[in-house]
C-alpha cells in the first residue's frame, strides 16, 4: 500500500499491477491516468496502490548511470545500494540524505533537489 500523503501529482504508482500516474488527491483518494484501470470504481483509496521498487531496469529508465554493480548516479546525487538492502542510501556531494525503497520516493526527492520532474 502507498500512503496518499507521500504522493504527488505526477507521481508513478502501481493499480491492479499497472502502472498509472497520479492526477489527482483528496483526502485519501487517489485519481490517477489513464482512468481505464479504475475496476468500474472511480474512486480509489490509498489501499487499492502499490508503489514501484527501484530495479536496476527503472534506474537506467531515468538516465541513472551505473558507477559500479551497486551504486549509480543521477546527475550529482548518488544512490548506493548492498544486494542484500531493498533500497538505496541518497547521497549529495558525499552527503547523506535519505533512504529510498520506491520510484515515488525517487520522484519526490529529485524535485525537492531539482526543481523539475524526474520522469
Amino acid at each position: 500500500m502507498v500512503k496518499s500523503n507521500e504522493l504527488r501529482i505526477g507521481n508513478k504508482i502501481l493499480f491492479s499491477y499497472k502502472e498509472v500516474t497520479v492526477t489527482g488527491i483528496l483526502n485519501r483518494l487517489i485519481y490517477c491516468f489513464p482512468n481505464d484501470v479504475y475496476d468500474g470504481d472511480r474512486f480509489n483509496t490509498e489501499d487499492k496502490f502499490e508503489p514501484i521498487p527501484l530495479t536496476d531496469e527503472l534506474l537506467l529508465n531515468v538516465h541513472a548511470v551505473r558507477i559500479s554493480l551497486e551504486n549509480y548516479v543521477l546527475y550529482n546525487m548518488e544512490l548506493r545500494s548492498r544486494a542484500k538492502w531493498n533500497y538505496f542510501s541518497i547521497f549529495v556531494d558525499n552527503i547523506y540524505l535519505t533512504q529510498i525503497e520506491y520510484l515515488h520516493e525517487l520522484q519526490n526527492l529529485y524535485f525537492l533537489i531539482y526543481g523539475t520532474e524526474l520522469i
